[in-house]
């Protein structure tokens, strides 16, 4: 998952009402999930209460070669007008631990956003990693035509949705498009945060 950058100091007061009303759309989406189903990234920080972060333009992946990278989002941009790739990375769920951070907080994205997720894929990457069976050095590609075709047969955009996110399994990747921010949110927070969603 890519870096992630603060916008506003620690120091700042921003409560969970405040999360809450300036991520109406995300809530409303929510009311529609089995209670308790919420946006999940793993962070590289440490007791994080309550604080907003902005979404970088684009990213650099942490895993997948960026050239195979870029040609996903060109895939995706193609499909859905957006670079999936370069969107913030998160999960639908509490309990599942990703490999990204050393902390998991709940994520509410800021206004109207976008996300995109398949059923299909719990991570493009590892799917990637499958198809040329972790062999980095010499994957099997004759040509750029050849690397093309193998790219776009993985991404294969119809597994992705844009759409009935609660849905999603623990185990799905999602990418959000919030170009409003987003806020992270600590799960501390998880039983105040139930009870102002599904009263």
């Amino acid at each position: 998952m890519g870096k992630i950058i603060k916008i506003f100091e620690e120091f700042q007061n921003v409560t969970l009402d405040t999360v809450l009303s300036e991520c109406k759309p995300y809530i409303d989406i929510l009311k529609d999930c089995k209670k308790g189903k919420l946006f999940v990234r793993g962070i590289n920080e440490k007791n994080i209460d309550i604080q907003k972060f902005e979404m970088l333009d684009s990213r650099q992946p942490k895993d997948t070669f960026i050239d195979s990278h870029n040609m996903f989002n060109t895939f995706f941009y193609d499909n859905f007008g957006w670079n999936v790739r370069d969107g913030v990375f998160c999960y639908m769920t509490k309990t599942y631990i990703t490999g990204y951070g050393a902390e998991n907080y709940f994520i509410f994205p800021i206004g109207n956003f976008e996300y995109c997720w398949s059923p299909d894929v719990t991570d493009l990457f590892t799917r990637f990693e499958e198809e040329i069976n972790g062999n980095y050095e010499d994957p099997g590609w004759e040509d750029e035509e050849e690397w093309i075709d193998f790219v776009r047969d993985i991404v294969i955009p119809k597994e992705y949705k844009i759409d009935n996110v609660c849905k999603s399994y623990d185990s799905n990747e999602i990418s959000l498009n919030c170009r409003n921010g987003y806020y992270v949110v600590n799960i501390d927070y998880e039983d105040d945060i139930i009870n102002k969603i599904w009263k």
